[in-house]
């Protein structure tokens, strides 16, 4: 009897590992940060709408360069690198002003296109920005004493 009882659980158990869907996947890690396939795909989708060609390789590139950000970042944060609320916040608005700039209706536009309010808009991208300005610095900080010569 507990044999039977084993298998059908058994069973029972395998059938709902098939049943589960996969939401979501780590592709990459980076320090404490996961990089995901959903990030991957969603910036294959914006290069798409840029006019970018998106190929079987864009998200080999696409994942590499998340990766070196990622790097950039996690050793500007050993570092203690840090961007100011007012540089990051100086930034996001000179985006949102550009960025609705190249909508026809301006502002109301592009709140549509996102489906949020400028307010959420920049609540959403405030961190993306804050973590692209430090790796900038941090990339800007590595670089800075490199001299190229050229020898022929």
């Amino acid at each position: 009897m507990r044999k039977i009882i084993a298998i059908a659980l058994f069973l029972l158990t395998v059938s709902n590992v098939k049943a589960q869907q996969i939401i979501d996947k780590v592709v990459a890690v980076v320090g404490d940060k996961a990089i995901l396939k959903s990030e991957i795909e969603s910036q294959k989708v914006q290069a798409t709408q840029q006019g970018v060609k998106v190929d079987a390789n864009t998200g080999c590139l696409i994942m590499e360069e998340m990766m070196f950000q990622s790097l950039l970042l996690h050793q500007a944060e050993i570092d203690s690198i840090e961007v100011t609320e007012e540089m990051v916040t100086a930034e996001l608005e000179q985006r949102i002003q550009y960025f609705a700039s190249q909508m026809p209706g301006g502002v109301d536009d592009l709140e549509k296109f996102y489906d949020k309010s400028i307010e959420e808009i920049k609540e959403e991208f405030f961190t993306q920005i804050e973590d692209r300005m430090k790796s900038q610095q941090m990339q800007e900080e590595i670089t800075a004493e490199v001299s190229v010569s050229l020898k022929m």
